[in-house]
């Protein structure tokens, strides 16, 4: 159970640390790709591009990747790498209204 809830954090901080600001959209969307296991599988990147993304960060100490792609079939062609534990969207947060002025102290 103290490893599923401490996955679950890591994941959530991974998809904030990750997330791309809305103004900065692009067509592609952003993918974290989770490891069965604590290692990537080998042949990642080539598995990825034939799944119809682009690998863009990999965190081999953990077991974490990201990658994007403009295919919307990406999540269901990746899962089925193997070694991959999940494929998930990577969510896009918006913290702070871009039209505010903040003021630094």
């Amino acid at each position: 159970m103290k490893r599923a809830v401490s996955i679950l954090i890591l994941v959530t901080i991974l998809a904030t640390a990750f997330a791309v600001p809305v103004g900065a959209q692009s067509p592609a969307k952003s993918y974290l790709l989770m490891a069965k296991g604590n290692s990537l599988p080998s042949g990642l990147a080539q598995a990825i591009s034939a799944a119809g993304g682009t690998l863009t960060r990999t965190i081999p100490e953990i077991g974490i990747a990201v990658a994007s792609s403009t295919r919307s079939d990406f999540a269901a062609r990746a899962a089925r790498i193997s070694g991959l534990r999940s494929v998930t969207y990577n969510v896009q947060v918006q913290w702070l209204d871009p039209r505010a002025c903040y003021e630094l102290s």
